[in-house]
């Protein structure tokens, strides 16, 4: 920014004062469970509900198993 013609270093903090934007990490958690509230309502007949409620059958193979959706918005909702 320059000031009187001298250009000065502006902090990100300054800059989030100056632009009023959101912390983009609070952004997408947000949109996350606007996705996820609006999934949950959704008809039973639609093809997401039925992805979302589906229990594959058979075996997984070995290692870490994944994280389903609905333990990422548990998780999330409790950090904050």
């Amino acid at each position: 920014m320059a000031e009187q013609g001298i250009w000065t270093i502006i902090t990100d903090q300054e800059l989030a004062g100056i632009f009023k934007y959101l912390d983009i990490i609070v952004d997408i958690k947000k949109k996350r469970l606007e996705c996820f509230g609006n999934m949950i309502r959704t008809d039973q007949r639609r093809t997401i509900k039925k992805i979302f409620e589906i229990i594959p059958e058979g075996s997984r193979r070995n290692g870490k198993p994944r994280l389903k959706c609905l333990q990422n918005v548990r998780e999330m909702s409790f950090k904050g």
